[in-house]
């Protein structure tokens, strides 16, 4: 889940994390 040190996160990786986030809100 963790992005390995020194990679910076791209549009990619910002939408899959920013979609995970709201998932776990939406769980609560």
């Amino acid at each position: 889940m963790l992005l390995p040190k020194g990679c910076q996160p791209g549009p990619a990786q910002l939408a899959w994390l920013g979609d995970a986030v709201w998932e776990l809100h939406q769980r609560r």
